[in-house]
């Protein structure tokens, strides 16, 4: 069992599992402590992340905390990974197949590319980078598309299109063809980490506002565009249900047959309000 410096998801998944059948963690360690074998400061410590367990461990907490051993296998192995592209490489887990989304062993590495911290300052700076380079990946294999028309449809200068996209070559992850804008890769991943966390969230909240934007009441009648507001009291395990119907959803999108000329987003905002 080693230390580690950056805080795995398998101490959350563990944790968040313990937490569903018992409040404190040393209830759970006094009560299952022969089948574990470590202390409960070691126990602790996996649990914040400040420890790393081995595969034994990790065994018997999957059976002791009712965790999908495979999932759990899976996100050992993917918290030792050195980088945040490799990190990638165990996107999406395990299980998620079932619904609609291809396991990570039946897709091209080559098909993904990952956001490098490097590119960091460059996608705060300008957050229509990520908007042009879904965009063209979107239609790269059904419309053409150029700076023009690019402009056009999000609404901007196209010179600003123009530079977005002279980053987007410097990078190597767009091209020319024939005078055709298309993606080097078929998917993009920013990483799930800290220093992308402000990109993350910019992305989310704008696409949230854009959607409000163009929201019409005749498209909500027709259900060709949708929004609602629910609020109601809940558990945190009945949060956590709704939130695989949600993964199920995205993975039900995410299969559909890519045809049509309309470029669609989805945007879910899912949190406690107040908690009594």
């Amino acid at each position: 069992m080693r230390k580690v410096k950056d805080k795995p998801e398998l101490s959350k998944v563990i944790r968040e599992a313990r937490q569903l059948k018992f409040d404190r963690a040393k209830d759970f360690w006094t009560q299952n402590q022969k089948q574990l074998g470590v202390s409960y400061t070691y126990y602790a410590s996996i649990e914040t992340g400040a420890r790393f367990p081995d595969i034994r461990l990790v065994l018997v907490l999957s059976k002791t905390l009712e965790i999908d051993q495979r999932m759990i296998c899976h996100l050992w192995a993917k918290d030792q990974m050195p980088t945040a592209e490799s990190k990638a490489y165990f996107e999406p887990r395990p299980g998620l197949e079932k619904q609609g989304v291809p396991s990570t062993a039946n897709l091209p590495l080559d098909d993904f590319y990952v956001f490098n911290d490097d590119q960091v300052d460059a996608l705060k700076r300008n957050p229509r980078i990520w908007d042009v380079l879904t965009l063209i990946a979107a239609f790269t294999k059904a419309l053409p598309l150029d700076e023009a028309i690019i402009a056009k449809q999000l609404g901007v200068p196209k010179d600003e299109i123009e530079n977005t996209v002279e980053w987007l070559r410097n990078e190597g992850l767009v091209f020319s063809e024939h005078k055709v804008l298309k993606t080097r890769r078929a998917y993009f991943h920013l990483p799930n980490t800290d220093l992308f966390k402000e990109i993350r969230d910019m992305n989310f909240l704008g696409r949230a506002q854009d959607i409000l934007k163009v929201l019409k009441i005749e498209d909500l009648k027709s259900k060709e565009a949708y929004r609602t507001t629910f609020s109601r009291r809940i558990t945190r395990s009945q949060a956590q249900e709704i939130c695989k119907h949600i993964d199920d959803l995205v993975a039900h999108l995410g299969n559909l047959d890519s045809e049509g000329d309309e470029y669609y987003s989805l945007a879910v905002g899912f949190a406690p309000r107040v908690k009594l």
